[in-house]
């Protein structure tokens, strides 16, 4: 499924047209298992547009030629096929929040920023907040910090995390014809009724253990005034079949150990250092180790041996990793030759 995002036309008119998509993720969805995997593309990704509409960033496929040209350019650059797509505006996140009663986020730190032209006054200090629908905005349009769109990317992925959550509290059942009801108003799908409802029912019972997550890999490039995202074809392709087609690598033979880097967030010294003695009782050799400026706490998996079933399986065995975001990114920026990078932070 192609979830895409898009933000109010400067027009006026039609909601829909001549809008660029803010938000794109491919959304893999195994109904046996209750899994879900999800790849974030980059909005600034490089790409050949389809119909021979030449070099551009990826989001700007919708503006020319509408979901068939985003749905087209994303099949031919991944190698994939979609079989539905979901089309949201970016008022359902406001309602449905507000509808739900509020999203939990961990606001990784502070983030002030005022724009007066689109109606932007963000104002966010650091730490566990209940956002109500408009702050919610808030918190997906920010974008002015280092990491630029990644870092809005990012944030897309918790908050996705966080309305799953939500999702899953028995006391949102009463609230699934309230949601559908809201969803018809700013979605534009091929997804049936029906088969929408089923989609709730499984996000409901969705483990989130057995979810993994992803961004296109690449780095970012300035030309002239335009900053794309360039992607990686090797890692990416990697990404893909991991996260699309499934493909699973065997966890790693005995002879050959497994080597991770424990890198913490300011005051949580104490608990990578539990952490890495209990990772080395388990045969593990933990190579680097360092203070980063990360906020969120996750298992980042850089080789494909390390597959969501070892993690399953050293969670049985290790404490304080449970309940943490499992990200697939085989580019290691942490430390090299690793298996795996996990962040000690808050959750």
């Amino acid at each position: 499924i192609l979830l895409l995002g898009v933000d109010d036309n400067p027009e006026g008119k039609d909601m829909w047209s001549g809008t660029r998509t803010d938000t794109i993720i491919l959304v893999n969805i195994d109904p046996k298992s209750k899994s879900i995997n999800a790849i974030s593309i980059p909005r600034d990704s490089k790409v050949f547009l389809a119909g021979n509409k030449g070099i551009n960033k990826i989001n700007s496929a919708h503006a020319i030629g509408g979901v068939e040209m985003t749905k087209n350019t994303i099949e031919k650059t991944l190698g994939v096929r979609i079989n539905r797509y979901v089309l949201v505006h970016e008022d359902i996140v406001k309602e449905l929040v507000d509808v739900l009663g509020g999203v939990e986020i961990y606001i990784e730190k502070p983030m002030h920023y005022r724009d007066r032209t689109a109606h932007l006054n963000i104002n966010f200090d650091k730490g566990l907040q209940k956002l109500d629908g408009q702050k919610a905005i808030e918190y997906l349009r920010f974008r002015h910090d280092a990491l630029g769109d990644i870092g809005r990317t990012q944030r897309q992925q918790w908050f996705i995390r966080g309305l799953v959550k939500t999702l899953q509290n028995p006391q949102t059942l009463t609230k699934v014809p309230d949601l559908i009801t809201t969803a018809k108003k700013y979605i534009k799908t091929d997804i049936s009724t029906g088969e929408m409802a089923h989609l709730i029912e499984i996000l409901r019972h969705l483990d989130l253990s057995k979810t993994e997550i992803a961004t296109l890999p690449g780095q970012p490039n300035q030309s002239g005034y335009i900053s794309y995202w360039i992607l990686d074809p090797e890692k990416t392709q990697e990404v893909v079949d991991r996260l699309i087609y499934r493909d699973r690598a065997k966890i790693a033979a005995a002879d050959k150990p497994i080597v991770a880097n424990v890198m913490y967030a300011k005051d949580y010294k104490a608990k990578a250092n539990a952490l890495i003695d209990e990772l080395k009782n388990q045969g593990i050799d933990v190579k680097c180790i360092d203070v980063v400026n990360r906020s969120h706490a996750q298992f980042i998996a850089h080789s494909n041996r390390i597959t969501n079933d070892y993690f399953n399986i050293l969670n049985e065995k290790v404490q304080n990793i449970d309940k943490i975001q499992f990200v697939y990114d085989p580019i290691n920026l942490y430390c090299a030759a690793t298996d795996f990078t996990i962040i000690v932070a808050a959750e």
